[in-house]
């Protein structure tokens, strides 16, 4: 277990956990008595994106991702994100092109989804949507990619992953 505060009073954000459930306890111990009390708990870290359906649609000449997202807790309860891209400030390379595919794949329990246009594909950081250069699926293959690859297809095998041109 890692212990994130020892003071009476905890008011910080704490940046470093992942999207996920995790087991916290909140642990106090009188100094005076010695009498001490523990409490554990789930706790649930989410984002705005965490959970939710996806579709990247064709707008003209370009495509546009919109998201139907759970809130993580109650999934009763969703919110529609029109243009994720923009709303969610992704740095998302532009011209973004027409739509071929929204693709998924998992490498050691690490699931990641690209977004696949006339201009090229890339995948977001799961749990921020952002984008940095490394998101390209250049970036996944070995050797030298060719000028205007794009991939139509994604599947894992343990821990790899491939993906084909056809």
């Amino acid at each position: 277990m890692q212990v994130i505060n020892e003071t009476r009073d905890f008011n910080k954000p704490v940046d470093n956990l992942n999207v996920g459930q995790y087991t916290a306890a909140y642990y106090i111990k009188d100094k005076t008595t010695g009498v001490s009390y523990e409490k554990r708990f789930k706790l649930t870290i989410t984002t705005a994106a965490y959970e939710g359906f996806m579709v990247l649609g064709a707008l003209g000449d370009s495509s546009r991702l919109d998201m139907l997202a759970f809130d993580g807790v109650n999934a009763d309860s969703t919110k529609l994100y029109t243009d994720v891209l923009t709303v969610f400030n992704t740095n998302y390379p532009r011209p973004i092109g027409k739509p071929l595919g929204l693709h998924t794949a998992t490498k050691n329990r690490d699931y990641q989804f690209f977004i696949s246009t006339t201009t090229g594909t890339n995948s977001l950081e799961r749990n921020t949507l952002k984008w940095e250069l490394n998101k390209n699926i250049s970036f996944l293959c070995f050797g030298r990619i060719p000028q205007g690859f794009l991939p139509e297809a994604f599947w894992s095998l343990g821990t790899l992953r491939y993906v084909c041109e056809r």
